[in-house]
């Protein structure tokens, strides 16, 4: 994906299957941090501790808080890269059934107490490389960003918060609608600029 972010993920179960199935990613920005994780089923895979085959067939994926440096009570909101749907949930840990062949990605981020960007159709890392200089202003009211996007081409921003936005300040023709799960909505507009300012106000 471009741009590139310049880390890469870990496999974090490398000496239990011969072709790893759990990937994690920490992303940083600015005083922001989350977390990127991928659950796959390669199919057939090999138990490295046993010497033994793993059958194709559908297996249970779980990512747990603790290798994501998360208290275990902590909630999170998950929100699935493929088909922009979230979830939110608490842990110690949370359990997917994964199909043959599959690959999820999901951009984990913890629970906040103001507005921010959870995740945008420009880039599969939620705001890592394509937001910059995002600000909360106005006591928690206003939420402010630059974001990198080729100009004529419909992008769309999620954000989350404890409260619905009302006003989006900029750009003008942007357009809000409820997001795939609670507290979260979409801002979908057309920059005409390689970056657009956007600035969003809340209830």
């Amino acid at each position: 994906m471009i741009p590139v972010y310049p880390r890469t993920a870990r496999p974090l179960d490398l000496f239990e299957l011969a072709f790893p199935e759990y990937w994690v990613l920490p992303v940083d920005r600015a005083d922001r941090s989350w977390h990127v994780v991928g659950l796959f089923n390669w199919g057939r895979n090999e138990d490295v501790a046993e010497s033994a085959p793993v059958v194709e067939g559908p297996r249970d994926k779980t990512i747990r808080w603790a290798d994501l440096g998360l208290a275990p009570g902590d909630s999170v909101l998950m929100f699935n890269v493929w088909d922009r749907t979230c979830e939110w949930a608490t842990g110690p840990d949370w359990t997917m059934t994964a199909q043959p062949r599959t690959g999820t990605l999901l951009v984990v981020h913890p629970q906040s107490d103001g507005p921010r960007v959870v995740f945008t159709t420009r880039h599969l890392l939620g705001g890592a490389v394509e937001i910059v200089d995002e600000t909360v202003t106005d006591a928690g009211n206003t939420l402010e960003f630059s974001i990198s996007n080729p100009a004529g081409h419909e992008v769309t921003v999620y954000i989350d918060g404890p409260s619905a936005p009302t006003t989006v300040m900029a750009p003008a023709d942007a357009v809000i609608a409820a997001g795939p799960c609670d507290n979260v909505w979409a801002i979908t507009f057309t920059p005409d600029q390689p970056e657009t300012f956007v600035q969003i106000s809340f209830d």
